[in-house]
Parts: structure tokens; sequence; C-alpha cells
């Protein structure tokens, strides 16, 4: 299996970069929470909050919105 890779927006500046398990569940957190799918949200803030803490799932978010922008393949 080919590793996904993030490739980000020309106006970023960023090179492409193979995507990991943290950038999955940010995607995940950022599509359910935003769709409003609350159970879904939840589901995924369990496999977050050790890696973040109960107090940094803004973070998750963020990182989850701008990998939204950007194209993965």
């Amino acid at each position: 299996m080919r590793q996904m890779m993030v490739h980000f927006p020309p106006q970023m500046g960023l090179r492409p970069r193979p995507m990991d398990d943290y950038d999955r569940l940010c995607l995940r957190y950022y599509r359910a929470s935003v769709a409003g799918n609350l159970s879904a949200a939840a589901a995924v803030e369990r496999d977050l909050r050790p890696r973040l803490g109960a107090d940094c799932l803004d973070d998750a978010f963020s990182a989850g919105r701008m990998l939204s922008c950007c194209d993965v393949k």
C-alpha cells in the first residue's frame, strides 16, 4: 500500500509530507464537527485525548481545518 501524502496549497510554500495517524484523526474530528455529527466527533475525541489532553481539542480542529484545504493523495 502506498503512503498517502499531504500536498499543501502552493501559497503555503510547504513541501508535501506523509500523512500520519494524527493527521487522519484531526481530519476526521474536523469533518465530524462541521457536519454536526456529535457522536462521531466524540468517538474521534476519545482517540485524540491521550495525544493532546482534554483541553487541546481546538488544536485538532485547527489542524483538521488546515488539512481539509490540502490535497491528499
